[in-house]
């Protein structure tokens, strides 16, 4: 399915996301059970319909007939904060971060007690490259007593803080996300890469493996993996583990990567 793809080019940057949920259409006021037919055209429908089409569609335009979807369903109710938190993580799925940024800010100002949609901006913020903001952002989301997914914000946290160039504020709210959420994939793999920019092979090898173990389909943590064995002269398993992550990240950046690194590789004997 292809928001496997999205989420993919999420967990790449870094972020842990928080997913929408889809909802319970509600009569709308004034109407009747049978007031429009079978489809009442209201604006959860058109929600449900870009939830499903986002989520469980294997069309190759599902992301457009979504953001329509959305659109329609924002026209019908424009204080809709899940339609306007949905519509935000199609557009980060894109890469269109502007746009996911102003409805992850639209849907905090109809509700600002929206932890998850704050827990988004921040990653749109990562994803934009505005390091900065993700910080301010969750340093103050992290201590909110209602924000359900510390976890996240401290793994979000500790990426910006790597990608600003500061290992060691990283690596301590790294720590701090694997022990509020064991199994969030993205903090155990992230961690896994600062121990191998600082040569901690041993220990980068750890949290790789339990984020491979967190997510079958999760290919970045194989691609630092295969590095570590191309670094300890296993060409073999290092072929192994790269020619795995090309066929898990399907065209995405991490999947060019990861063919650059096996075209590094000596050629085995069968080749």
């Amino acid at each position: 399915m292809r928001i496997c793809l999205n989420i993919l080019s999420l967990l790449l940057a870094g972020a842990a996301l928080a997913a929408p949920k889809r909802v319970v259409a509600q009569p709308t006021q004034g109407q009747g059970s049978n007031a429009a037919g079978p489809k009442r055209l209201d604006a959860e429908f058109y929600y449900n319909v870009a939830y499903e089409e986002y989520f469980q569609s294997t069309e190759p335009n599902n992301a457009d007939v979504a953001i329509s979807a959305l659109k329609k369903s924002l026209r019908i109710k424009p204080d809709y904060p899940q339609a306007h938190f949905l519509l935000a993580t199609v557009y980060l799925g894109r890469s269109q971060h502007s746009d996911a940024i102003r409805h992850y800010k639209l849907a905090l100002v109809i509700n600002p007690q929206y932890y998850q949609a704050a827990n988004n901006l921040g990653a749109a913020y990562l994803a934009a490259g505005r390091f900065d903001d993700a910080i301010k952002l969750y340093t103050r989301l992290v201590g909110e007593i209602m924000y359900s997914t510390p976890g996240h914000g401290h793994n979000n946290l500790g990426w910006a803080h790597y990608k600003k160039g500061d290992l060691s504020k990283a690596k301590r709210h790294l720590a701090m996300a694997t022990k509020l959420a064991p199994r969030l994939c993205p903090s155990l793999n992230n961690l896994g890469v600062i121990l191998v920019e600082e040569n901690d092979l041993l220990r980068a090898e750890g949290y790789l493996r339990r984020a491979v173990k967190c997510a079958d389909s999760y290919a970045e943590p194989r691609f630092h993996l295969g590095r570590i064995r191309a670094m300890q002269g296993d060409v073999e398993a290092a072929r192994e583990l790269f020619k795995t992550c090309i066929g898990l990240s399907d065209e995405s950046s991490l999947s060019v990567r990861c063919q650059e690194h096996l075209s590094r590789l000596p050629a085995s004997a069968s080749d």
